[in-house]
């Protein structure tokens, strides 16, 4: 039907703008690489991609701090290694200042010069070994202090990490004592009175010989021995005719050990006696969150409960002991600021203990740390090795808890994060950039739609013309 005011023109030219826009649609998405490119493409999809592009920004962060967080946990081990080495040079110069026979006093005091540039070069470490502004080896760096209840818990330092939880919040603590800390003790046989005489002869304690004479008491005993303390460990209360020797320090470091083959003090039938303390042991229960942690405390000394984490309980002599007042004592974690970033509002944390010299060491012998060692005679320097020995496992320790918390935290946290990472990518990416070879024929269709309706427009202009030929003939 011939018609002046045909429709078909409009529908060439709705199809010939459809493919305009096909064609630039394509552009822009073969130009960008991305498929949805504003809301306007597709809303709920570019929602979906927004919310992803946060969540993987907000990963990315996270992998970057936890990678912050292995360097830093790396910087404290290297400072705790230089202490390790500095502990070995210090153990050698102490066993060789042990033998007395081949010394002389000139040798003996360039030994302790030797110590003590060594106690100077660790404290030196712990106070300057830093990660950024942040001093780590001086007991500053920590994450969690515990408040305590002064009757039965001297002090508690957390790591942030108990029984495979993180605290990241204030909690009560429960400490209920499974084995009491006790001291060593040896009783002596028993004396008329405390004037009575003990006779001359010798008797050891802890490797000191002490001489009596015929007219020494037992008082005098007691005395003698108490005026020694400081060297044995070991002090002496005469009670009831008897003698009650007992070590200074609780627990299974600390021992009495008496030689007499005189038997001046113990029995004709036993010369000779040696006790060793008991450490304490407890479960230490804490909530965290809805659930209620409860971790063995059993890798410590003396009075000293430790767990496996590193978490330190200290408890005070009333607290050592298991009487219906004191079977349970409660302290108080208390959230400080020092804790790494693990998740999007999760934090961990773990505290970094003070490495000075007279922080390690001690529960050996009573009263004595690292910075007090001396090899100013063979007994001392006897003294020192083991003041060391406990020094090295207080590092070793320390490192094992730092290498746990670095492995089993940190680095695992930054492979889930990674995974996670590349999981949300590809879902990013499946849903927003495009397909390069469907895009390209979508492409291509829409400038062959675009020649054709071009062709068929330009026929479309005879129409009119075969019309007015019609009315002309």
């Amino acid at each position: 039907m011939f018609k002046i005011n045909s429709s078909i023109n409009y529908f060439i030219l709705g199809a010939l703008r459809k493919s305009q826009a096909d064609f630039t649609t394509s552009v822009q998405r073969l130009s960008t690489g991305f498929r949805v490119n504003s809301f306007g493409d597709d809303p709920g999809v570019a929602s979906t991609i927004s919310e992803m592009r946060n969540e993987i920004a907000a990963t990315d962060q996270l992998m970057t701090s936890t990678q912050e967080s292995i360097n830093y946990t790396k910087t404290a081990d290297a400072g705790l290694a230089e202490i390790s080495r500095l502990l070995e040079d210090a153990n050698a110069i102490a066993t060789a200042a042990s033998n007395d026979a081949t010394l002389s006093a000139d040798q003996r005091t360039n030994y302790q010069t030797q110590l003590s540039a060594i106690m100077t070069a660790i404290n030196n470490i712990a106070n300057n070994t830093t990660y950024g502004d942040v001093k780590m080896l001086n007991g500053s760096a920590g994450s969690f202090v515990g408040g305590t209840a002064v009757n039965t818990i001297d002090d508690m330092t957390f790591s942030g990490m108990f029984g495979g939880y993180a605290l990241t919040t204030n909690a009560t603590v429960s400490v209920a004592l499974i084995t009491a800390a006790t001291l060593a003790c040896v009783s002596t046989k028993s004396f008329a009175t405390p004037v009575t005489t003990v006779g001359a002869g010798s008797f050891s304690i802890n490797g000191m010989v002490f001489n009596t004479s015929a007219t020494d008491t037992i008082s005098d005993v007691v005395s003698k021995i108490n005026q020694n303390s400081n060297t044995t460990g070991v002090t002496a209360v005469g009670t009831s005719g008897v003698i009650s020797l007992a070590a200074t320090t609780f627990g299974s470091n600390a021992s009495v050990e008496v030689i007499d083959a005189g038997s001046l003090l113990l029995d004709s039938s036993a010369t000779y006696s040696s006790v060793s303390g008991v450490d304490a042991v407890a479960t230490v229960a804490i909530l965290v969150g809805s659930d209620t942690a409860v971790v063995s405390f059993d890798q410590g000394y003396g009075r000293e409960l430790k767990d496996l984490n590193g978490n330190v309980i200290k408890l005070t002599s009333a607290g050592a002991v298991i009487t219906a007042a004191t079977e349970r004592g409660l302290g108080q974690v208390i959230k400080s600021t020092s804790l790494f970033a693990v998740d999007k509002g999760v934090t961990t944390g773990f505290y970094l203990g003070n490495y000075s010299a007279n922080q390690l060491g001690s529960g050996v012998i009573a009263n004595t740390d690292l910075e007090d060692i001396s090899v100013s005679s063979a007994t001392s320097a006897s003294s020192a090795v083991s003041v060391i020995n406990q020094a090295q496992s207080d590092i070793a320790f320390a490192r094992a808890s730092v290498g746990s918390f670095q492995k089993y935290v940190l680095e695992s946290n930054y492979r889930m994060l990674q995974v996670r990472n590349e999981n949300a990518e590809a879902s990013r990416a499946n849903l927003q950039d495009t397909d390069f070879a469907a895009e390209s024929t979508s492409m291509t269709k829409a400038l062959l739609v675009q020649s054709s309706a071009a062709t068929a427009l330009s026929q479309t202009s005879l129409i009119p013309q075969s019309i007015l030929s019609l009315i002309k003939s």
